[in-house]
């Protein structure tokens, strides 16, 4: 499902609009999987009693299918005119937010859900990224512990975050378990590193955190620094045997899994 990511609209379409959306990394370029194909039906809207909730969700499911569409793939200026035209009209704004979405689904997506071949590759120019901080926020998660602070702050709040290695980088270039694992799979060093690299052994943590694991291996800190329930929120598996070097491939795999899961819930909670 996931094509390109989304670049920024004007901001006068955003104003009044993003106050309860967390705010999501800074948006990757693009990159290319294929070429966009349709679908021709969508979900509706939902709708919100809060102020401007039904906006927020609007805004929300622009920004999420927009990226994973490639709505702004190919003649990006021409399609950002007519997408700014649209939404700085006369009318009320859900139904502007509405029309394009209606028009994003049809012209962009060959389905809504989300697999875990999608959580896969570089996180450079890669879209999979913003998805994964957006589903995180959206399953609750918080930040890992530091020594001396009471209480650890949701993702969505932090604002100096790290894009975190699960499987921190200087312990797998550096652990036998992981070198014998790296031979054993046939793996050049650039390769691994590569593996290493891949979105599915990425999440997000505050800096302070990142600092307090350093290059401590997961089997250590994931048991020490946090919650099975944080666990769980950040689409890490839990099975303690998944966190050893010997058995990355395995991680990294049921990482896929639980993140699109996660996402395909977030996509359900924006249109159902």
């Amino acid at each position: 499902m996931l094509r390109y990511p989304v670049n920024a609209l004007p901001k006068k379409i955003l104003a009044n609009a993003t106050q309860n959306i967390a705010e999501p990394p800074p948006p990757p370029g693009s990159r290319p999987h294929c070429a966009p194909t349709r679908h021709p039906a969508h979900p509706p809207i939902r709708t919100d009693r809060r102020p401007g909730g039904t906006l927020v969700l609007g805004l929300a499911k622009w920004l999420v299918f927009s990226m994973v569409g490639g709505h702004y793939a190919k003649a990006a200026e021409t399609a950002l005119r007519k997408d700014s035209y649209l939404l700085t009209g006369s009318g009320d704004m859900h139904n502007r937010f509405e029309k394009l979405y209606r028009r994003m689904v049809k012209d962009d997506l060959v389905s809504t859900k989300f697999e875990a071949s999608d959580f896969e590759g570089l996180p450079a120019k890669n879209p999979a990224m913003l998805c994964i901080y957006q589903s995180l926020c959206h399953e609750g998660a918080v930040d890992f512990e530091v020594a001396g602070r009471k209480q650890a702050p949701a993702i969505a709040e932090v604002s100096n975050y790290h894009v975190h290695h699960i499987f921190p980088l200087e312990f797998m270039l550096a652990d036998d378990d992981a070198e014998r694992y790296r031979k054993q799979n046939r793996l050049s060093r650039p390769e691994f590193k590569e593996q290493i690299n891949d979105v599915a052994n990425l999440t997000f943590i505050s800096v302070p955190a990142n600092q307090e694991i350093k290059k401590r291996p997961p089997y250590d800190y994931l048991a020490k620094l946090t919650t099975p329930k944080n666990l769980e929120a950040h689409c890490i598996p839990k099975d303690p045997e998944l966190w050893r070097p010997e058995n990355f491939d395995k991680f990294c795999e049921e990482r896929r899994r639980l993140l699109s899961k996660a996402m395909n819930s977030y996509i359900h909670s924006l249109t159902e």
